[in-house]
């Protein structure tokens, strides 16, 4: 998420990266929880995080985890892209639901993206390739992901919260099996989760047109079901970070187990 340019913004701080790291560890987790931890009203929590939100810095959002849905899958797609159509492209994937994220890659004509896709139905990857302004397209399935540190550690230096402010923010999970279905009622409230992931259940009762005991109820089965997760899309410049890169890397078929475990 790129953050928008504005005087306001310089004064990202360190209490601002506090608070997105305790959203980082629990996205929904309430204001005043959060504020007590940083030794903070519940006001200045909500008050911050609103602000970054405002000014494009931060937000939470709610995604189906497509590895999760009966044939479904995950592919990473590289674009190469006709010289300056690269923008428009990448805004009219981002409007997607089935893209989860799009970035530009340096020089401007290249764009890497993180595509779903369900077995059977004609979607993106079938039609990227027919697209006047795509010159390359290269397509890789997700097979599997490494399990690393169980957070996205994007926050600099010594803004990081320490281990027992984590250990007050983070709830245990239960170990229990939930076996639901994802259905087109659902869609309501997936929308309105991936517009605001901290929406309350007033507002989702709103969006739905169920009460909000329904859909609290909806949310949390989902989650426990591990069909609807939360995460924080940040400006990593605004949070330090002066560039992003993918690395590709080529590995021997016996070396890729333990190759992937180490970057973890």
């Amino acid at each position: 998420m790129p953050a928008r340019m504005t005087s306001e913004s310089a004064t990202f701080d360190r209490l601002d990266r506090q608070i997105l790291h305790g959203l980082q560890l629990a996205p929904r987790v309430p204001f005043a929880r959060l504020g007590a931890v940083l030794g903070v009203s519940e006001q200045t929590a909500a008050r911050r995080y609103q602000r970054m939100r405002t000014l494009g810095i931060a937000r939470v959002f709610g995604a189906v985890d497509h590895a999760r849905l009966p044939g479904a899958a995950t592919w990473m797609v590289r674009l190469t892209c006709r010289p300056g159509t690269a923008m428009p492209t990448a805004e009219a994937l981002a409007r997607r639901p089935d893209t989860s994220w799009v970035m530009v890659g340096a020089g401007g004509a290249e764009l890497t993206t993180s595509i779903a896709a369900v077995a059977g139905q004609q979607g993106l990857l079938h039609h990227l390739p027919r697209a006047a302004n795509v010159l390359s397209v290269s397509a890789h399935q997700i097979l599997h992901r490494f399990a690393g540190r169980g957070e996205a550690d994007w926050i600099a230096g010594d803004d990081r919260l320490d281990d027992d402010q984590r250990r007050e923010l983070i709830t245990p999970l239960e170990e229990v099996t939930i076996n639901i279905d994802m259905s087109q009622e659902d869609e309501p409230l997936i929308n309105a989760l991936a517009h605001d992931g901290r929406a309350s259940f007033a507002a989702l009762a709103d969006a739905t047109g169920w009460t909000q005991r329904r859909a609290a109820s909806r949310l949390n089965a989902l989650t426990a079901a591990g069909l609807l997760r939360f995460d924080v899309d940040t400006s990593a410049t605004a949070l330090g970070f002066h560039a992003v890169a993918h690395l590709w890397f080529t590995v021997a078929p016996a070396d890729l187990a333990s190759v992937g475990a180490r970057l973890a």
